[in-house]
């Protein structure tokens, strides 16, 4: 719900931390909801620190150097990127956009830089930069099996990972990281290797807040 994202951000995007100017990431970033709410407030607080408006191009930099975003679904993401598109263009005059050239291109593709485009389709558990010698292997062009950015990107983590245990399967890329990494991981539960991941995405001084399910810290089971 938008209010339990307008919560958390309000929690974590203070003036003091919008001051240090973070990157800001959403491992599971689904549709994009903590994004377009951390884009805006990124906006809000440049316009009221500066008493006007931002240009198209400062608005471009914030979409591509200040927000990420991962997610496994190819539509999640591109639902995400249609999402930050309209929050940008929110904050032009017609005449702005009329002026302002194409829109920023904000899914990543396997080749680009880490600081060219906002969204990668990917899992999060796939290696960093740092992780692996920085080629992709997957046959869908789509998909990034290496993510762009190396370990400690992030000043802030947000999000709503996964719940759900499988019950079965093959073991994932996820449950494969947890033990190359030696993290515990009590009946496969994706809540606590998005907290292990986030450990790893987010740099050293950051700050994160993740909606898990509270069975997450107890969980003393033998696995």
């Amino acid at each position: 719900p938008q209010e339990l994202v307008e919560y958390v951000l309000s929690t974590v995007l203070t003036r003091k931390v919008l001051s240090e100017k973070p990157r800001i990431c959403d491992p599971a970033c689904g549709s994009g909801i903590f994004l377009v709410e951390a884009f805006r407030r990124i906006v809000r607080d440049q316009m009221a620190e500066r008493g006007a408006r931002l240009d198209a191009q400062e608005l471009s930099d914030i979409l591509l150097r200040r927000i990420a975003g991962i997610d496994i679904n190819p539509e999640a993401v591109r639902l995400a990127a249609f999402s930050l598109y309209l929050s940008y263009l929110n904050y032009l005059e017609p005449r702005d956009i009329r002026t302002a050239g194409p829109l920023p291109r904000l899914v990543y593709r396997t080749g680009d830089k880490a600081d060219s485009a906002a969204l990668g389709v990917a899992d999060a558990l796939s290696p960093m930069l740092s992780e692996s010698d920085g080629t992709a292997t997957s046959q869908d062009p789509s998909r990034q099996e290496v993510l762009p950015w190396p370990e400690g990107s992030f000043g802030v983590i947000v999000g709503n990972p996964p719940w759900d245990e499988p019950r079965g399967g093959e073991t994932s890329r996820a449950e494969i990281w947890a033990k190359r990494n030696n993290r515990p991981v009590g009946y496969r539960s994706p809540s606590q290797l998005f907290m292990w991941r986030t450990l790893s995405l987010l740099h050293p001084d950051g700050t994160a807040a993740l909606l898990v399910a509270a069975m997450a810290f107890p969980n003393v089971r033998p696995t």
